[in-house]
């Protein structure tokens, strides 16, 4: 069973944060809170801070985005110890990661934590990040999928022909995740403009599989595996096949 822990850093300022718009609950919060400064202990006097900071992130359901969407991922329920969200300091470096530890041998498994960062704006207003992290969280989803057979040391070099493949798969997996988070109603259907200009970008080019081909493939697909993807992404003249015959544009089709 996952253990979800915020950092209390987060909780506070998301706390306070979402009182400001309420001079009734602002006033509330600092009756509260206000006596703890005359503490004279350092140590107690951050456990009650932390401890009422708590109680009213419960009180005002601030976690209930990454519950409901912890929920909707059952492999990230099952196989994942610790999901851990902490602050990030600008919107950019809002995401999450899987973070996987030992495991090196059959008595002792690995021990898996995801690691969430967003910035109080966020969890105060999870529309504002609630795509983004359906969208990592999916990711994550795939790679803990003993079928999708993710591997990450598929991807060890920085040669430019290397960087080219990375960024191949990279579109075609981002694409296969909007496909289904769309069918799910997760998504609203214009995301799939955003990664159908991204496949023109990335595999644009005549002769080697055409962007056409690309998000119609991974888009539409039902289940797709790691192999799948990293061989499209070094032979994308494959994908016309897997789409049924789809042409490669030409020079004049391009979305550059």
């Amino acid at each position: 069973m996952i253990r979800i822990e915020y950092d209390p850093q987060l909780v506070e300022h998301s706390v306070l944060l979402a009182v400001r718009s309420d001079a009734s609950a602002e006033r509330e919060l600092h009756k509260t809170i206000d006596p703890f400064y005359e503490v004279q202990d350092a140590e107690q006097r951050e456990k009650a801070f932390v401890q009422a900071f708590a109680e009213w992130f419960d009180r005002l359901s601030l976690g209930r985005m990454i519950h409901e969407l912890v929920a909707q991922r059952p492999l990230i329920s099952d196989m994942v110890q610790r999901c851990v969200i902490r602050e990030a300091h600008r919107r950019r470096a809002e995401g999450a990661e899987l973070c996987i530890q030992g495991g090196g041998s059959e008595r002792i498994p690995p021990s898996r934590t995801v690691v969430i960062q967003l910035c109080p704006e966020s969890v105060v207003a999870p529309q504002r990040a609630g795509a983004h992290l359906r969208r990592e969280l999916l990711h994550i989803s795939d790679m803990l999928d003993g079928g999708f057979g993710y591997e990450p040391r598929a991807f060890v070099g920085s040669l430019p022909a290397e960087n080219l493949i990375r960024d191949r798969y990279r579109c075609l997996w981002s694409t296969y995740v909007e496909g289904r988070l769309v069918r799910e109603g997760e998504m609203p259907p214009r995301g799939a403009d955003v990664r159908a200009a991204e496949c023109h970008r990335v595999f644009g080019k005549p002769g080697v599989g055409g962007g056409g081909a690309a998000f119609e493939v991974a888009f539409n697909a039902g289940y797709l595996t790691h192999g799948e993807l990293l061989d499209w992404a070094r032979r994308p003249e494959g994908l016309c096949d897997s789409a049924g015959g789809v042409p490669t544009e030409s020079a004049a089709d391009v979305v550059l």
